[in-house]
């Protein structure tokens, strides 16, 4: 039976939980670990930021000067002749065929097709009337073929995919299509980070709403309503016309946890992130699946946020992150013993072999499962896996793969020439790009036509702009920034493919750490994004403007709900004020702050 109050009506007992065993893991690579430490620090700055937006007062619709506005004419239906992908009018006859045929039309270069916004608002509804019929503990059992569970049903748990389209077409080829003897559980974390969190989301919704009774999905931290505007998930929407209000319901009707049936492998716990200080999951059961965000909600924050700790026993607060706790393996065993089966599964951490496994005792393991290459946006080093259950009494098994295409940039292939010759350049030209750090990112944004990448001579054209300085940019750029390759498989050989494009996030990273940088620009950058969220929140008219005295009291209305080490210097704010006040006529326009601190 699943659940220990099961084993308590046929007289049973279950033992306490043994000291944990040892860990069986992967060595990541330096770069590997080079790449998580930096995500992890800024990660825990955006965690900072989504737990503002949770404490903040929720802004008035009726306020808005758009609150009666009629739907947008991209919300109606298109016409048959319009050139999109058309889904069936009726989404209940939607084949898997169809969502095959929809991932394709993503797929197609230069990738930047996506489903219409009426057909987008259709299937997110669709999606969740599947899911707010299921509870927030899902049962998965094997399927019944003449009265007996069908011998060749698997199970795959799939981990996080942070949009990224790339992985999600790898991934359906490697393990095929959803069907009774094919399910497949996605583990959260659908949204956030990679450029196609609309597409990865539209094609899991409509696998699910193609097999019901084979796809199951999970809630992640990302699936959050505070966490997604601070990573960027509701911006894409804005900029799609997609209705952000739906995209919060999904969250709200996804369950948090799973229970894998133990003919298959044994049987599993399958929560995003781990567990904190609960006693089972018949209290997660009871809670239910939590409000749009989940933040601060104690158990639910727990799921969704938490990391292993290997080293101790117990369960502590998560520092790194800000959210959630560390938990010991003594936890996980417990956990398992409770529910009556072998393995605990877990995504939320990128793991340099795609899977991560450990041994515990009495035959149990614990699987962290992570299924985006490269993580994040390519700048990692690690592979994707999933954890594939089947009916049998063995380990599940691990299936692992390289995305078939990367992006990679010119600094990987040979970061000791950058970095040394960046030491040996004039530290007043390094200080002179960190001091216009903020009035750079503008312009090249400006001149970027996707917001992330700039042609080369873009770059030159906006370092003599804003400097002010006429000297041989090009031949700097190869110091200074990062050249965006692109890896190509071609008859499974790589190839290397010059893009010609400069990425703007990285060449702009290098100067957080330089000579009167570090911390302190890293700090009023994330308050910059602190308060530009706080004032669009505020801004119940819409008119996009914000005067010194309205910028005051916002910074006096966010300290009210920051702990006091937390709280904005007013040095800070005035500075961020003055540097977006171009024309010194003391209003700011949001729409130019957007541009900075998206």
């Amino acid at each position: 039976m699943m659940l220990r109050r099961y084993a308590r009506l046929f007289g049973t007992t279950v033992p306490e939980a043994p000291k944990a065993s040892k860990v069986n893991k992967a060595v990541p690579s330096a770069k590997f670990t080079k790449t998580t430490k930096l995500d992890n620090r800024i990660e825990a700055n955006l965690t900072k930021l989504s737990i503002a937006l949770s404490n903040l007062p929720q802004r008035d619709p009726t306020q808005s000067s758009s609150a009666s506005k009629a739907p947008p004419t991209s919300q109606k239906k298109p016409s048959r002749t319009e050139s999109t992908f058309h889904l069936p009018d009726d989404l209940t006859s939607l084949t898997v065929g169809d969502t095959f045929d929809l991932l394709e039309y993503f797929m197609k270069p230069p990738y930047n097709h996506t489903l219409h916004p009426y057909y987008f608002s259709q299937v997110i509804k669709e999606a969740i009337s599947i899911l707010k019929d299921r509870p927030a503990v899902h049962l998965i059992k094997a399927p019944v073929n003449q009265n007996e569970k069908d011998k060749t049903a698997s199970i795959t748990v799939i981990g996080d995919l942070h949009g990224s389209l790339a992985d999600l077409n790898s991934l359906l080829k490697t393990i095929g299509p959803p069907s009774a003897n094919n399910m497949l559980l996605f583990n959260g974390d659908y949204v956030d980070r990679g450029l196609h969190s609309v597409e990865v989301l539209s094609v899991i919704c409509c696998l699910l709403i193609s097999s019901p009774d084979s796809v199951f999905l999970n809630r992640g931290n990302h699936e959050d309503s505070n966490v997604s505007k601070a990573y960027g998930f509701k911006e894409e929407c804005d900029v799609k016309f997609l209705e952000w209000d739906e995209c919060v319901s999904f969250f709200e009707s996804l369950s948090v946890a799973h229970l894998i049936d133990n003919d298959f492998n044994g049987g599993a716990v399958v929560v995003h992130a781990g567990v904190g200080d609960w006693d089972g999951l018949s209290g997660v059961a009871d809670l239910g699946k939590g409000p749009g965000s989940i933040l601060k909600t104690g158990l639910l924050e727990d799921i969704t946020w938490s990391d292993p700790d290997f080293e101790v026993s117990g369960t502590r607060r998560n520092e790194t992150r800000g959210a959630g706790s560390f938990y010991g393996m003594d936890v996980v065993e417990k956990v398992l013993l409770d529910c009556g089966v072998k393995n605990f599964v877990r995504s939320h951490e990128p793991c340099y072999q795609g899977v991560d496994q450990v041994g515990l005792s009495e035959g149990m393991r614990f699987y962290t499962v992570f299924t985006s290459t490269d993580y994040p946006n390519f700048e990692g080093c690690n592979l994707a896996g999933v954890l594939k259950f089947s009916l049998s009494d063995d380990d599940p098994t691990i299936l692992t793969w390289e995305s078939p295409e990367l992006i990679m940039t010119h600094s990987d292939l040979t970061s000791t020439r950058y970095d040394n010759d960046l030491t040996c350049m004039s530290s007043i030209l390094l200080s002179e790009i960190f001091l216009h750090k903020v009035q750079i990112h503008l312009e090249l944004l400006k001149l970027s036509t996707d917001g992330r990448r700039v042609t080369i001579e873009q770059w030159k054209q906006c370092m003599v702009k804003v400097t002010g300085l006429e000297i041989d940019w090009i031949e700097l750029s190869k110091f200074l920034t990062k050249r965006v390759q692109r890896v190509k498989m071609i008859n499974n050989v790589p190839k290397i493919e010059e893009t010609g494009f400069i990425d703007i996030n990285h060449f702009l990273d290098h100067f957080e750490d330089g000579e009167g940088g570090g911390d302190e620009g890293d700090r009023l950058f994330i308050r910059g994004k602190m308060l530009y969220v706080l004032f669009k929140h505020l801004d119940a008219d819409d008119s996009g403007g914000l005067t010194r005295s309205e910028f005051e009291i916002g910074v006096e209305t966010l300290n009210e709900h920051l702990e006091y080490s937390e709280k904005f210097n007013l040095k800070d704010a005035e500075e961020i004020f003055d540097r977006l006040d171009k024309d010194k006529n003391g209003i700011v326009d949001l729409s130019e702050w957007n541009d900075i601190f998206k």
